[in-house]
Formats: C-alpha cells, sequence, structure tokens
C-alpha cells in the first residue's frame, strides 16, 4: 500500500491505497520565481503596474477609494497582506483613512462576520476602517451600470460605485465556470445584485454544439468564447475598476507573484503563471 498525505482544513490527512491502482501523481510544475518576500513581491507588482499608469497617477489625494476584497472561501489569497501594502501606497499619495472602505466580495456566499474580516484585511485594519459585505438581496444597495451584449442588467454595490476609485483585491486560479478566478470576477459575482448573478451564471447552460456550452465553453482555463466569462468583462467595464492587485499562491499557499495594474492586462499576465505552474 502506498501512503498519501493531502492538506485538509488548517492540516493534513494521510490515507492509504494500492500501489498498482495508481496511474499517476499529478504534482504543480517547478517554476521558477523571485526570492522575495510576499511584502516584496506585492509592492514591485503596485510599483511596476501591468496595462496601468501607476497608482499614483490614477488615484489623488482627497478622493474616495472602495478597497474590494475576497470573502473567506479566498483567503487563500493572502488579501490581508496585499491589503496592508497596498494601504501603505494609498497613504504615501494622500488619501486619508476616512475616505477608504472595504468591500468584501461575497457574491451570493454567506455574509462576513468579524472574525472573518479579521482574517481577510487584519485586526488592525478592522478598528481603523469602514468594512462592509456586499448584500446580494438588498435592491437598495445597488445602481445600474449598464446592460451586457448579452441582457444582463448589471446591478453593482452602490457604495463601490459612489467611490472615486475601486481597487480590486484577490487571487488568480483556475475555475470551473468563469475559466478563472481573480480580477473581472471580483465585480461579477462579487459586488453584483443575485439578480445580475443568476443571470450571469445561466450563461454556464447556454446551448452549444455539443448540447451544453458548459462542455466546451465554461470550464477550467477556458476564457475565449467562454460566456459567463464575457458577460463578467462587461460587467468589469461598466464599473469602471481602477486597478487591480491579485495574487497567485504556490502550494505551501505563499504568494508566489503578484500581478497589479488594468483589471484585463494584469489577470491575464496572471492567468498564465497559473496555466504554467
Amino acid at each position: 500500500m502506498a501512503k498519501y498525505t493531502f492538506k485538509y482544513g488548517n492540516g493534513t490527512r494521510e490515507f492509504e491505497y494500492p500501489e498498482e491502482d495508481v496511474i499517476k501523481v499529478l504534482e504543480p510544475s517547478v517554476v521558477e520565481l523571485p526570492h522575495k518576500s510576499e511584502e516584496e513581491i506585492i509592492r514591485d507588482a503596485i510599483e511596476n503596474p501591468i496595462g496601468s499608469p501607476k497608482l499614483e497617477e490614477i488615484v489623488k489625494p482627497g478622493q474616495s477609494v472602495c478597497i474590494v476584497v475576497p470573502d473567506v472561501t479566498r483567503a487563500w489569497a493572502r488579501p490581508a497582506i496585499i491589503c496592508h501594502v497596498l494601504v501603505e501606497k494609498l497613504e504615501k499619495i494622500g488619501v486619508k483613512d476616512e475616505d477608504i472602505i472595504f468591500l468584501s466580495a461575497v457574491g451570493t456566499h454567506r455574509l462576513q462576520e468579524e472574525v472573518d474580516f479579521e482574517n481577510l484585511i487584519g485586526k488592525d485594519f478592522c478598528a481603523r476602517f469602514k468594512h462592509i459585505n456586499n448584500h446580494a438581496d438588498n435592491e437598495d444597495e445597488f445602481v445600474v451600470t449598464g446592460t451586457s451584449t448579452r441582457g444582463n442588467v448589471m446591478e453593482c454595490n452602490k457604495f463601490a460605485m459612489e467611490c472615486d476609485h475601486r481597487i480590486l483585491v484577490g487571487g488568480i486560479v483556475f475555475h470551473f465556470l468563469a475559466g478563472f478566478g481573480g480580477g473581472r470576477k471580483t465585480i461579477l459575482p462579487g459586488i453584483s445584485s443575485r439578480k445580475t448573478i443568476n443571470f450571469n451564471h445561466k450563461l454556464y447552460f447556454k446551448p452549444g454544439p455539443a448540447g451544453s456550452g458548459a462542455v466546451e465553453t465554461c470550464a477550467n482555463g477556458v476564457m475565449e468564447g467562454n460566456p459567463v466569462h464575457e458577460d463578467m468583462i462587461e460587467a468589469a467595464k461598466f464599473a469602471k475598476v481602477s486597478f487591480i492587485v491579485n495574487s497567485v499562491v504556490d502550494s505551501s499557499n505563499k504568494i508566489a507573484q503578484c500581478f497589479a495594474g488594468d483589471v484585463f492586462a494584469a489577470h491575464k499576465a496572471g492567468t498564465d503563471l497559473v496555466k504554467k505552474i
């Protein structure tokens, strides 16, 4: 019998399996990455944005910023570390604490409790900054930003849209529906209404050559021709995203590389690394 160890929760689980029945053990590819601390990796990404001007050329003193963070199902992206480096940069630009709000992109997931926010942005930031959830079913908390080419009325969180800037924090990984997580997905489903999210996710069942478009167009690593992804792109365009900071983590759940800048160009660069890993 062969022995195996899987990561599970905050620990591991061990089990045995007949060695003769094992076809192959899949491991991540070994990719040469910079040997820097996570803070250094994030700072380098912010200072060298992809497809975008530098943050100080976008955000000005006196302007308001909504930092959109994931919920605890994406805590692996290390948002608390990203947020601390990001706020450090915003402070240097001259953005005041009262002009920063953190919004958790829960989509239709459960709302984040205070302990969840402490994990997502840090206990110190919870005491320092306003932090709220996206309430997908509260119609009063959304504004219409546009209608997609597929007819999806984009209802986006009004607290985010009332700010001068929307900065998205998250991580990039394969996603069975959107091709990849991160980037535009932080807007839809992240901070959209249930109505908008339902319309988008139903595109998974769009008829296609295999009977269901899901078979060929909505899959891990597939973005080209993926109707769910393309609808999300339109949502991000309507939301006028100012900047993103997305991480790619390694097998030890440490930030291996970070991608900052344009919501589409920086995200695409991150997906390329995920494919290699």
